[in-house]
């Protein structure tokens, strides 16, 4: 399965979007979660307009995104949380899944922004790691705005 490198940067008010493996694709929109959301159509809409000797052998493939930001731009709030208990505890991603009863797939959306965290989740976060709620919440609140 091929991987898409979507760079994230901002743009005036808010972001744009570009992926190397994708000449000419850009998109912006007014928020990252707006971008994500806006990406797997833009891409599959672009790509079915190439001309055939423009197209890739893998576009006819299933392909998966992976997000990059610019420096400038602070990943999710919840995704820091993950990555610090990662780091303490010196745990894989798919570790810290398994201990969370998550499946790798979700806790990817929910590090990559893709998806808010549930209260309980959160809870669970509080209960196994000692996090502080007030982060826990405020990290919460961070990725309902976005």
């Amino acid at each position: 399965m091929k991987t898409l490198h979507v760079n994230i940067c901002k743009a005036g008010s808010g972001f744009s979007a570009h992926i190397s493996e994708v000449s000419g694709y850009v998109i912006a929109r007014s928020s990252i979660a707006a971008l994500r959301r806006a990406i797997p159509a833009g891409v599959r809409f672009h790509m079915d307009g190439l001309y055939p000797h423009e197209r890739q052998p893998w576009m006819d493939e299933p392909y998966v995104f992976e997000y990059q930001y610019d420096s400038s731009i602070e990943p999710p709030a919840i995704a820091r949380i993950f990555k610090e208990q990662m780091y303490h505890h010196n745990l894989k991603q798919k570790d810290l899944a398994a201990m969370l009863g998550l499946s790798a797939a979700r806790l990817s959306e929910l590090m990559s922004g893709k998806a808010a965290p549930s209260l309980k989740l959160l809870l669970m976060l509080r209960h196994k790691f000692k996090v502080d709620a007030a982060i826990l919440l405020d990290a919460a609140a961070i990725e309902m705005n976005n």
